[in-house]
């Protein structure tokens, strides 16, 4: 008795083994099984999985049914380009802050919190808009970054699309941020700039001025280029207006040019003769620019000074008695860019130079003759 016992101990376990194995086949095809992901934003059509199981027979999965969603609303970009995180702090985004104003053709990047098919990107058009999705176009330029984010929570409430929603926007990409900087300065050239900055700033990009600049700064705004502003700066001693006009506005596309210091040309009977600056545009005097040149010669003959200067007609020449001036015997003129002073060689001064040179070496000669005849 105990021998069919156990037979049937046997069967029943067989079956149960192959059942096992059977489900477990079944069940590892199923999981193991790839399936390709369904894209967002597609119809929402069941998906399924087929396996074939023991014997031939097909085994199918469940369906999932996949939520229709937009990846990018109308009037927008891909969210993610590699260029830009999930809350659009990319490494890629130009640094900005909540003053930057916005033009046509930049780039914007709308996140709405929790909201991913309303949020994207917004290029905005030749008239300063950019479209909404569901809530339509919005004006936004030269409104700056916390005006666009107030402005686009406001239009979705006020279309009753979301009750509090919470908006940041970055800007993914300038179109026109520059300025341009030439003339006198360290560094000229074009500079990037996101946000309305002074003229102080704008000069310091650059370096700051150099030897040669003058304290006359043009300024071209790319909202008037056919007006042309100058301002004086002071490299002195600051002052309330000299701190107004380093505080003027600069803003991207404008241009600045700094002119270059004025030049005075001293020659003739003079110690150091050459070209001079007139720094910064200060105006210099007779005695002023004879001290530069470290003072006349004792060959000079100051009464016959030629002062050569330029004029609407030409050239136009002055005689300056400047051995009066020297001795406060007559005025002091002032020189202006691009003169030339000419201090001329007086004759008897050198023939009187010459004797007393003459003279001079004779009595020391004979002086030598004579301490070697006493010795």
């Amino acid at each position: 008795m105990l021998r069919p016992c156990l037979s049937y101990v046997a069967v029943a376990c067989i079956g149960l083994g192959m059942t096992c194995f059977g489900t477990l086949s079944i069940h590892g095809q199923t999981m193991g099984q790839e399936v390709a992901p369904q894209p967002m934003g597609s119809s929402g059509g069941t998906q399924s999985t087929g396996t074939s199981g023991a014997g031939g027979q097909s085994t199918s999965g469940n369906a999932q049914q996949i939520p229709s969603v937009p990846l990018n609303p109308p009037g927008t970009g891909p969210m993610n380009e590699g260029r830009v995180g999930v809350f659009g702090t990319g490494a890629d985004i130009p640094q900005t802050s909540p003053m930057t104003q916005i033009s046509e053709g930049d780039l914007l990047d709308i996140v709405i919190f929790d909201t991913p098919e309303l949020s994207g990107r917004f290029r905005v058009n030749l008239k300063g808009d950019i479209l909404l999705p569901l809530a339509g176009t919005l004006h936004v330029a030269d409104l700056n970054l916390a005006e666009i984010t107030d402005a686009v929570s406001q239009r979705y409430k006020d279309a009753k699309i979301l009750v509090a929603p919470e908006v940041t926007v970055f800007v993914a990409e300038f179109t026109r941020r520059t300025i341009t900087i030439t003339g006198e300065v360290r560094t000229p050239g074009v500079y990037p700039i996101v946000a309305p900055r002074t003229l102080t700033d704008t000069l310091a990009m650059a370096g700051g001025l150099n030897d040669a600049a003058s304290r006359t700064v043009s300024i071209v705004h790319a909202a008037d280029p056919k007006r042309i502003i100058h301002v004086t700066l002071n490299v002195g001693a600051q002052t309330l207006e000299s701190i107004e006009e380093g505080r003027m506005q600069i803003l991207p596309g404008d241009a600045i040019f700094v002119a270059r210091s004025g030049v005075i040309y001293l020659v003739g009977e003079l110690t150091r003769p050459g070209g001079f600056q007139v720094e910064h545009n200060n105006r210099l005097t007779l005695l002023e620019a004879v001290a530069l040149a470290g003072g006349l010669t004792r060959t000079a003959k100051g009464s016959q000074t030629r002062l050569i200067r330029r004029s609407p007609t030409g050239r136009e020449e002055l005689t300056v008695n400047l051995d009066k001036v020297l001795y406060g015997g007559g005025p002091d003129m002032l020189l202006t860019d691009g003169d030339i002073l000419f201090v001329p060689t007086s004759a008897r001064k050198v023939y009187t130079q010459q004797i007393i040179s003459a003279i001079i070496s004779t009595a020391t000669t004979y002086s030598i003759y004579r301490i070697s005849t006493l010795n």
